[in-house]
Formats: structure tokens, sequence, C-alpha cells
């Protein structure tokens, strides 16, 4: 048996025109999240009820697909009959509710005829009423077969709420969840754009960008996180961002190896402002995976900038060879903390660890300053510093000594 989806785009926001599935939270419509979470439940096709396509809505369909997410908008049971099986589970999924990937999936893993139920309280009056005393959750269990019974249903009822009553009726399991969860907002029915607008608030100040690198943490993730939420509402791409971030850390090397030392580190700042910004604008779109070699490009660049002044150094008439082993020891060191920040470190050490970050801002002024050999060197012997402590505060924390031959 195969897991379906029927969520619903048809119902509007207190406003009458907008639809609830179209609000964008934090750059992503609603419709694609719950799309988004039901693919993460294992659900194979996802259905749209839907009464008409607006632009929004058309949008958001053609993101999905762009992904490889299957999603096909019905008006009729029958659309639904044909793309199944009788036997076939069939979740459905409230228009306008905003839940987290834990509960959806936990839900799908249930029975095979169930109905999220919580208790009638002032806080979930506007739920569809079960019963005397309990209203719908806004996620349902049933399976397909039911459909063949509303195959003939008007075009003016509605599909998922006809759906629902005939699963209670045949005996569905009630599986409660406290009003709490409304309350605290871990549950959420976006029918206005002032919710909408108060919970990307709430999911701004709760996303974390996992940063590492001293200049990185404490400086260019705190400017993604003010400038993200701006770029997120004009629909901004990852993709466009990460391709800027290579343009400009490209132009970074290429300064360096010829010895625009200044500006090819103000580029190369402006670059990994952008990296920032891309991770940031990641975590709240759905954007098709990338090839694994992006990410070692997005990492790679701002290291072989450092190779690239070495050789500046080294080759270019100066022959000034202790500024270019400087400059070798600082990418290697650079490579190594890559390395460390892959695994799991003391929280501080993210935040102390050396970064490219560092390389463009102690060699970028050092040159303005006319000593970039000392700059260079400066800038190596803090990044060995911080990742030497780093390591001596691993073996710590793993109840190891480190102990000189």
């Amino acid at each position: 048996m195969t897991l379906h989806a029927l969520l619903s785009a048809t119902e509007t926001t207190d406003d009458g025109e907008t639809l609830r599935a179209a609000q964008l939270i934090a750059g992503q419509y609603l419709i694609e999240r719950q799309a988004a979470l039901c693919r993460d439940a294992g659900v194979t096709l996802i259905f749209v009820c839907v009464d008409r396509m607006t632009d929004d809505l058309v949008k958001a369909f053609d993101r999905l697909r762009a992904i490889g997410l299957p999603v096909e908008p019905v008006r009729r049971a029958s659309e639904i009959l044909d793309r199944t099986r009788p036997r076939d589970p069939l979740m459905l999924v409230l228009d306008g509710l905003y839940a987290n990937g834990d509960q959806v999936s936990a839900f799908a893993a249930g029975p095979a005829n169930a109905v999220f139920v919580t208790a009638d309280t002032p806080v979930t009056r506007g739920l569809e009423r079960i019963d005397a005393d309990l209203r719908w959750a806004g996620l349902a269990l049933t399976r397909c077969e039911l459909l063949a019974d509303l195959a003939d249903l008007p075009d003016d009822w509605d599909l998922p709420s006809t759906l629902l009553r005939r699963s209670v009726q045949r005996g569905a399991t009630r599986l409660s969840c406290a009003p709490a969860l409304f309350e605290r907002g871990d549950l959420v029915v976006i029918d206005s754009a002032g919710a909408a607008n108060a919970l990307s608030a709430r999911v701004y100040d709760s996303a974390a960008v996992g940063e590492s690198g001293v200049v990185m943490a404490n400086i260019l993730a705190p400017i993604a996180r003010i400038v993200g939420p701006a770029l997120l509402a004009r629909s901004a791409r990852s993709s466009i961002l990460d391709g800027a971030a290579i343009a400009l850390l490209v132009a970074a090397i290429i300064g360096w190896a010829t010895g625009w030392i200044a500006l090819g580190a103000f580029s190369g700042l402006v670059g990994l402002v952008f990296v920032a910004l891309g991770r940031y604008v990641a975590l709240f779109t759905l954007e098709p995976a990338r090839r694994a070699w992006w990410g070692w490009l997005l990492t790679g660049l701002p290291i072989a900038a450092t190779l690239a002044l070495g050789a500046y150094l080294a080759f270019s008439g100066r022959s000034d060879w202790s500024g270019a082993i400087a400059a070798l020891v600082l990418a290697t060191t650079l490579v190594h903390a890559d390395a460390a920040a892959k695994t799991p470190q003391s929280q501080w050490f993210y935040r102390i660890a050396p970064d490219a970050g560092l390389a463009f801002v102690v060699c970028g002024a050092s040159a303005l300053l006319g000593q970039l050999v000392l700059g260079t060197g400066i800038a190596a012997l803090i990044a060995s510093a911080a990742l030497a402590i780093g390591a001596l505060a691993r073996r710590r924390e793993d109840g190891t000594r480190f102990i000189p031959n």
C-alpha cells in the first residue's frame, strides 16, 4: 500500500481574498511546507483540493515540482480515485495548518484509520467540530476507498471536510492532543496575515545558522540573520546567493594572486557575507539538492585565496619566503579548522575557531598599513593558537590528557 496525502487550498484568510495555503511563512508558502512535511512522512503522491488557481498557488506548485515533489491539483474525488488504489492510506491535512515534522511523521505512522482531535476550548474554537466535546486538530488518516462514496459529490461541497466526517462515521480512532499545543504555537492555523507574520517572526528568531569561525559566527552570521528575512520576503534563492559568493571569492583569489591584497580581501569578505546569507536562506526554502562539489567549492575557494597570497609573496619578485610560509601555515590551519567544525566541539570553539574571514580581515588590514608579511604571520599565529586551544580542550573533555613525548 502506498501512502498519499490530500491537502486543501480553498479557505481564505480574514481578508476574504488571500488563500491560507498561499500565505508566506518565513519565505515559504504554507502549502510548500505542508507538502514537504508529507514527503518526509513517506507520502508518495500529494493531492491539493482547489477551487481556483491563484498566481501564488501556481508559483508554489511550480516550486514544488522543481524539487521533484509530485503535487496534483484536484476538484473531485474521482480525480484521486483514478490515481490511487482503494486500500491505499490517505492523509488529510487541514487547510492553513502549520505543524512540525515530528507531529506529521508520527501521525502518518499511526493507526490506518485515525483522526487527530483536541478539546473544545476558546483557543481551538475555530477548528472543525467532531462532536460535542472535541474538535479536529488538523490531521486525519483514512483509506482511498472512502472516496468512492463521494465520487458524485456536488462541486460546492467541501471534499476534505466531507471525507473527514465519513471517516469519523466509520469509527476512526481518535488520537488526542492537548489544546496547549495550539496555545504554545506548536500547532497553528494561519487564518490571517497577522498570524502569518507573527509565526514568521517566531520562526526567524528560532533559526540557528550553525556557523563556525571567529568572523563568520560572530560577525557575518548575525548580519545574515538581520538581512535574511528581507531577502526571504522577496523570494530570494540560496542558489543565486551562493553563485554571487563564488564569483566574489574567485575575484578575491585573483586579487591576492596579482598583488591587489586589500581589494581582494574586501571581495572575499563580501563573498563570505553571501555565503552566510545563502546558508540562512537555505534553512527556509525548498530547492533542488546540490551536488557535493558545490559545498566543497564554497569551502575551498577562501583557502585557495590564502594559497594565492603565498604564491604572490614567493614568486612576484618579492621572494618573501617567510610570508609565503606563513600563508601556507594559515591555509593548512583553515583546512584543519574546517574539518574540526564537522565534529562535535564545545560551543565556544565554534566562536573562536579560525576561518577565512580572519585571513581576509588581518591580511587586508596589514596590506593597507604596508605590513603584509607581518600581518600574514600574525594571522597564521592566531589561527594556529585557536586551533591548538580547541584541540587541547577537546582532549580534556574526552577525559584524556596530552602528554608530550
